[in-house]
């Protein structure tokens, strides 16, 4: 009981420490929340610090530095200020085990500051220290649409389709680059797949019909 109780205090003390699930969870919430949750996180480990003696000696500084420029970071995302948000964090030395959540959210402010080409170099660097990660992949795929860089799009796509066959993102994308290329027959192929796995998803359904019927 007392190993399970310091395991607690330690896992809650070291705020950071997410799982790629944990991660994609609060990041999936609205910005407010997101704000909330890191708060909520910082009181916590204040609280282990003042109730259960544990010394922020015994975490390395990069977590203290890491959670606060992350947390001034989402601040200044809610008031619109993408570049103070990047510029938070950008510089900031973080644990190890947490580089690929720093480079997608470096990544996600570059995007929403109109940069797509930073964009994509930090979902690369997400992508490389996660090879088998589907959600840098699928910021990648939008990035390279708003730049027109097509072909890294379908090779991106299709990686995507080789951890995951039934992928809408990436579906969807070899669709409108087959409507790019005018390449009708490979359009419906991909626009039919999507409304066997996605039958509730009507853009997808009423664009197969509309092809059906030439």
């Amino acid at each position: 009981m007392c190993v399970k109780k310091v395991k607690l205090i330690v896992r809650i003390a070291k705020p950071f420490e997410f799982t790629n699930n944990e991660y994609a969870f609060v990041n999936s919430q609205p910005l407010v929340i997101r704000t909330i949750i890191f708060g909520k996180l910082w009181v916590c480990y204040i609280f282990c610090v003042l109730c259960f003696g544990i010394s922020s000696s015994a975490f390395t500084q990069s977590y203290d530095s890491a959670f606060i420029k992350m947390n001034l970071s989402y601040q200044y995302e809610a008031t619109g200020n993408y570049a103070q948000a990047i510029n938070a964090i950008i510089n900031t030395e973080f644990p190890e085990n947490f580089y690929y959540q720093k480079y997608m959210r470096l990544g996600w402010l570059n995007y929403m500051n109109y940069n797509s080409a930073n964009a994509i170099t930090y979902y690369q660097q997400a992508d490389n220290l996660e090879p088998n990660s589907i959600d840098a992949k699928e910021s990648l795929l939008k990035n390279y649409f708003l730049l027109q860089q097509y072909s890294d799009a379908e090779r991106t796509a299709r990686k995507i389709l080789n951890i995951s066959p039934m992928n809408y993102s990436a579906r969807y994308c070899l669709a409108q680059l087959a409507l790019v290329n005018l390449n009708y027959t490979k359009m419906e192929f991909q626009l039919k797949k999507i409304t066997q796995l996605f039958p509730s998803d009507f853009s997808a359904t009423d664009s197969f019909r509309f092809e059906s019927n030439f």
